[in-house]
C-alpha cells in the first residue's frame, strides 16, 4: 500500500472511527477528554507508522504528531 494512503487511512481511523461520542463532544472543552482522544490516536498512528517505519522512527513520529495534535 502506497505510504501516503496507509498514514492518511491511520490518520482517519485514529482520529474519527475509534473515537467516542464522548470525546467528540468534550475534547474541546475537557482537558481529559483531550488527552484521552490525543492517547488513542497517537497509540493507532503508531501501529499504522510501524506498516513504514523503523519502530524509533514510528514512535518518534507519532509522539510528535500526537503533541501537535493536542496543541491544536
Amino acid at each position: 500500500m502506497n505510504p501516503i494512503v496507509t498514514l492518511l487511512f491511520g490518520h482517519w481511523a485514529a482520529d474519527f472511527l475509534l473515537q467516542s461520542e464522548a470525546m467528540a463532544l468534550r475534547k474541546s472543552t475537557s482537558i481529559k477528554w483531550l488527552t484521552y482522544h490525543v492517547l488513542v490516536y497517537t497509540i493507532v498512528l503508531s501501529l499504522f507508522s510501524l506498516f513504514l517505519l523503523t519502530w524509533k522512527l514510528a514512535l518518534l513520529f507519532a509522539g510528535i504528531n500526537g503533541i501537535l495534535h493536542w496543541l491544536t
